[in-house]
């Protein structure tokens, strides 16, 4: 907090103008470029350097320090132009001029040789500027190629400029796309019918393309996402239910034709079959009684985990959750209490004293089907 005795913080964009040399050639552009794109009203009509753009209309004017001393930085000076009284720049003319002191044709590390550079510096002394800014025509080119080359394959750079202005961009780019189709949300199709975010599953895009996907990804997962220890038991029991056109039948003196009876491959006695081969369990907690509470059907989160578990394992398998709730964490059942309402099967336990276990006895589902489908709904 600012006080008469101590110095307020300057913000980064006047740290840039003020001290340049503290920071590198292309966290500068980067500078320059938020600040642009914040302040719209002052830079209506700028472009990035490198593209296909004419100069003059370009954010940045790139130049070389003519010096014959070795520079002890990569950026001495930034200047901001003199806006009119329109508070835009001059026409014709960039609102940042950025001189560098490496890639230059002259200078102590220019490509020509020195006598070029001392030439320079005598006619800079008359008052004679004509070859240095034609040098620096060129100068501005290859530097803002340069910026574009280094920009090119940092993805972090390219996923932060489709994002300065809005958090849910029409147009994503390459590399937020390429990590979509390895979660298997390539299209626009699948996306947005989650409560989770779209760009969680780009964090976890490692685990989501590793092939098989395992027990153990999924624990790392909803354990990172949701804070809570998770344990995935595998081949938990169930009952099938068998639909009647599909249980096995013998013929009849009636004529009713048989089916599904062959010893051995598909005969099963009854309506029902006890299987361990397409259900899973997950056992979450122990946990506080507020992150209990958020994960009852009630709640807001046991819907988010199914649909993350969903997302991962796909519509080939099943599961179900149990809640673990610590033994100090057990709630007095009190009938009638609005803030904490009593459900039966849910949150209610009778009790003559402390529970000297944790509570475990909960278990719900959730199909975890994305909004709008008719699983979902089902």
């Amino acid at each position: 907090m600012g006080t008469e005795g101590r110095r307020k913080r300057a913000s980064v964009a006047s740290r840039l103008l003020e001290k340049p040399f503290q920071f590198d050639f292309f966290q500068a552009m980067r500078l320059l470029e938020r600040i642009a794109q914040e302040d719209s009203a002052a830079f209506p009509h700028w472009k990035s350097v490198g593209g296909d753009g004419p100069p003059n209309q370009e954010l940045v004017q790139l130049k070389v320090l003519c010096t014959r001393t070795f520079p002890p930085c990569e950026v001495p000076s930034i200047i901001r132009r003199r806006p009119d009284a329109e508070g835009t720049p001059p026409e014709g003319e960039a609102p940042f001029v950025m001189t560098t002191t490496f890639m230059g044709l002259f200078g102590a590390q220019g490509v020509m040789p020195l006598h070029y550079t001392q030439t320079i510096l005598d006619r800079v002394r008359r008052k004679d500027y004509a070859l240095r800014d034609f040098l620096d025509l060129f100068h501005h080119r290859i530097l803002s190629l340069f910026y574009k080359a280094w920009e090119k394959y940092r993805f972090p750079i390219a996923f932060e400029r489709t994002r300065r202005h809005t958090l849910k961009p029409l147009k994503l780019d390459t590399f937020t796309e390429s990590l979509f189709s390895l979660t298997g949300m390539g299209t626009e199709g699948t996306r947005e019918r989650l409560l989770i975010d779209d760009e969680t599953f780009l964090y976890y895009a490692g685990h989501f393309a590793h092939r098989p996907r395992s027990a153990s990804g999924l624990q790392q997962i909803l354990e990172d996402y949701f804070s809570f220890t998770v344990l995935v038991q595998q081949y938990a029991g169930h009952w099938l239910y068998i639909d009647p056109a599909d249980q096995s039948r013998l013929p009849n003196a009636e004529g009713t034709l048989g089916g599904n009876n062959r010893l051995g491959e598909e005969t099963v006695i009854g309506h029902r079959m006890w299987n361990c081969e397409t259900r899973f369990r997950l056992r979450i907690g122990p946990v506080t009684y507020r992150q209990y509470q958020r994960l009852m059907p009630s709640g807001d989160q046991l819907a988010e985990v199914a649909q993350l578990t969903r997302s991962y394992v796909g519509n080939s398998l099943d599961f179900d959750m149990q809640l673990v709730l610590k033994n100090s964490e057990v709630p007095q059942c009190i009938l009638g209490d609005e803030e904490s309402p009593c459900f039966l099967g849910y949150n209610m336990w009778l009790r003559v004293g402390e529970f000297v276990h944790d509570v475990e006895d909960a278990v719900f589902q959730h199909p975890g089907y994305p909004l709008g489908t008719a699983k979902a709904a089902g």
